[in-house]
């Protein structure tokens, strides 16, 4: 109702998000894609849209993993990780080893997911439910389960990223991985 971009934007960019978790990785590349028009078009200052389309290469590495197009989630990471570096922003270069970790997932190198997973923000519960599932894939079954159990308990407000993993994570407690 006020037309305010920036937080139109941020709903249009957590739809996405849950799409893209749902498995529906085309509509949440909709999503992230009207987001950053949303952005382009706006009044906001040249930072900010600078940044959201520095977190759209992002969203869009997300999206491909999630149809296992690891080809363009390599590209799209690369370009976020380099701008992320460039600007020297600590918690976008944290999410774009979890990028990473993700990707060496997919490719189910799972040393060095778990080399990236541990440079990504252990205060992020998606970030260590993927740790999780790196350790399970390595065959090291206690450290996944000690993972999944510290995701299951995780004492977050707010948390996209928990909302996304906690059930997941409670599962695999319960099935004893």
């Amino acid at each position: 109702k006020i037309q305010d971009a920036a937080d139109m934007a941020q709903d249009l960019d957590l739809m996405g998000q849950i799409l893209v978790e749902s498995g529906k990785p085309d509509e949440g590349q909709q999503k992230f894609d009207a987001a950053l028009k949303l952005i382009e078009d706006s009044t906001l200052s040249v930072e900010v849209k600078a940044d959201a389309m520095r977190l759209g290469h992002q969203d869009a590495a997300r999206a491909a993993l999630a149809k296992h197009d690891v080809v363009t989630a390599k590209a799209k990471a690369k370009e976020f990780t380099d701008q992320a570096t460039a600007m020297n922003n600590i918690f976008q270069i944290r999410s774009a080893h979890l990028l990473a970790g993700m990707i060496a997932l997919e490719e189910k190198d799972h040393a060095t997911a778990i080399a990236e997973l541990k440079q990504a923000s252990q205060q992020d519960p998606y970030t260590l439910y993927k740790l999780a599932e790196a350790y399970e894939g390595k065959g090291d079954a206690a450290s996944a389960k000690a993972m999944y159990e510290q995701v299951a308990k995780f004492n977050s407000l707010n948390s996209v990223g928990y909302a996304l993993v906690r059930n997941k994570a409670l599962q695999k407690v319960a099935s004893g991985t």
